[in-house]
């Protein structure tokens, strides 16, 4: 009966430690689909503000510097990690194709649904869903516009 019981316990603990080694694979596969998904919104963010656009006057949006390098190593990282094609699809919309400044929403629905936060979309305001500029940005220097005061 003794047999019996340690039987037991040696595969009740080898079950434990594989759990947690395997646990710990998946959370660690999950923070790398994250970081790759946040620096594919901060791709198509660098992407889209270097892009011109109809009734978008030259300085509303400051541009963001952007590398080839970090474009392949983005693509790469979701290749790898991402477990549907839609996140890469949408990104590379934004790369390759003619967009406007709210396909980031698109690209953001796709990262919150490959991350497993829902299938909707938080931000459904399609005329101010990129940020052009803001006034307190260091890039626009002296012809920043001054925020109103609200007391």
């Amino acid at each position: 009966m003794l047999e019996l019981q340690a039987a037991v316990d040696r595969s009740l603990e080898y079950f434990k430690v594989e759990l947690q080694t395997k646990r710990a694979l998946r959370d660690e596969q999950w923070r790398f689909k994250r970081d790759a998904c946040l620096k594919a919104l901060a791709v198509a963010d660098a992407m889209l503000s270097n892009y011109n656009y109809p009734n978008v006057s030259e300085g509303e949006i400051v541009k963001q510097d952007c590398s080839t390098e970090e474009v392949r190593g983005c693509l790469n990282a979701l290749a790898c990690s991402c477990e549907s094609s839609e996140v890469i699809e949408q990104l590379k919309k934004i790369l390759f194709d003619s967009v406007s400044p709210d396909s980031i929403i698109d690209l953001r629905t796709a990262v919150r649904k490959e991350l497993g936060f829902g299938l909707d979309s938080v931000d459904n305001d399609r005329e101010r869903a990129f940020v052009g500029k803001v006034c307190s940005d260091p890039k626009i220097g002296e012809s920043r516009k001054k925020l109103p005061r609200t007391d």
